[in-house]
């Protein structure tokens, strides 16, 4: 159990503890903060545990990395439970180092393989760099040869909620949506889609009260000139997300879009057209949540131009949860 380790962890922090204010020149790297922030909240109060390991980080001799509470498994875990790994790690050490910084080095060296998304991840979440370790033999060795231990790592998802933090992206999203709500309103003829709601509620929400945004909106949209589909807070994945998830993504949007826009009706036609492939479960999910109608997109290939063939690209998408929903998908997308 946690709290078993947490004995000789406890042995491990006071013995690290006590050598560094023995000599000055020591310098320490610890990884995940799970037993250290046991240690600290455990420790005595007239031990003042808390305020030397400050001290200690403060000074540069004490270096806390990994930042999760663990250092989450990569390999079958859904991105909720890495990012929740990582947040229960930053809300243990703010409790028990009030004082100390958040680690901008993310520590994975335990887990079993690494996912293709969690430079992403770790990015989002404010990290600059990661230690790894388990890599495979022939890998690690090929980058031993060619002296590329130390690396860029990349990932292929260039998403609003990954790549860059959802503020850096809500520039960008300001210049759209304003340019949007300017053009509707020159010329009365004008429609406009929207997909989701993350970046339109910070719009609304951020704007200046002299600009009215939230009523000039409300009103385009009782007019049937803009429509706000999706209500998720982004389009969440299908693939690897438990259904919980997908539930969360919709119900943050439709919290955020009430707050924002109070007199607009929340979407019945849900957006998911940027997930990599859809689970058989969605169609009962949004049917629960009220949608009565999913644009789709990333269907297989040859699926897709079988569909087309068969003029079949707009369907009743059915669950066994003998719930259904109208579906369209796209015959063709480029962004």
């Amino acid at each position: 159990t946690y709290d078993r380790y947490a004995v000789d962890g406890e042995k491990i922090h006071r013995a690290v503890l006590i050598a560094l204010e023995e000599e000055p020149s020591r310098t320490f790297v610890l990884g995940d903060v799970a037993f250290l922030t046991k240690f600290v909240t455990n420790s005595a109060p007239a031990e003042h545990v808390a305020a030397r390991v400050e001290k200690l980080v403060a000074e540069g001799r004490l270096e806390v990395t990994g930042g999760g509470f663990v250092s989450p498994d990569e390999g079958l875990s859904p991105l909720e439970g890495l990012v929740a790994a990582y947040n229960e790690g930053r809300r243990a050490l703010s409790d028990a180092l009030p004082n100390a910084p958040y680690p901008k080095t993310a520590w994975q060296i335990d887990p079993f393989g690494h996912a293709s998304s969690t430079p992403a991840v770790l990015a989002h979440l404010g990290f600059d760099s990661v230690v790894l370790n388990r890599v495979p033999v022939d890998d690690k060795r090929r980058m031993r040869r060619e002296k590329r231990l130390l690396f860029r790592w990349g990932s292929s998802h260039n998403s609003s909620i990954l790549a860059a933090t959802y503020d850096r992206y809500a520039v960008d999203g300001e210049k759209i949506h304003r340019a949007v709500l300017i053009a509707l309103e020159e010329e009365p003829s004008r429609t406009f889609v929207l997909g989701d709601v993350a970046f339109l509620t910070k719009f609304v929400t951020n704007s200046a009260p002299a600009e009215h945004v939230a009523a000039r909106v409300e009103k385009l949209v009782a007019e049937g000139r803009l429509e706000v589909t999706g209500g998720g807070f982004v389009s969440p994945d299908e693939g690897l997300s438990p259904l919980e998830g997908l539930v969360a993504a919709y119900n943050e949007g439709r919290r955020a879009l009430s707050d924002a826009l109070p007199n607009a009706p929340y979407p019945k036609t849900a957006w998911q057209i940027d997930p990599f492939g859809h689970a058989s479960s969605t169609p009962a999910v949004l049917a629960h949540l009220g949608f009565d109608s999913v644009v789709l997109n990333r269907v297989p290939v040859d699926d897709k131009r079988r569909m087309r063939r068969e003029k079949r690209l707009l369907f009743r998408w059915g669950s066994s949860h003998n719930s259904s929903i109208l579906a369209a998908t796209y015959d063709r997308y480029a962004v």
